[in-house]
């Protein structure tokens, strides 16, 4: 079964396939797990814990990690 995004990927399309990259994927959890922390953080004022947790939600998207999870797109 193809995904909606297959629509979207090659030749004078938008999107093209990129094979995944664990070190990239590694940096991204990273910096997610980080922001989550901070956003945990009560001695922020609360938009900036929101800003911190609402800025992660780009990174674990991007992260798919669940399984059976095969390839990544990148605009």
């Amino acid at each position: 079964m193809s995904s909606p995004l297959d629509n979207l990927c090659g030749a004078n399309k938008p999107l093209a396939l990129e094979p995944p990259d664990a070190s990239e994927f590694a940096g991204l959890k990273r910096s997610g797990i980080a922001r989550l922390q901070d956003a945990s953080n009560t001695s922020l004022s609360l938009e900036g814990r929101f800003d911190l947790a609402y800025n992660d939600a780009p990174t674990s998207v991007s992260t798919d990690s669940r399984p059976g999870s095969k390839s990544r797109w990148r605009s």
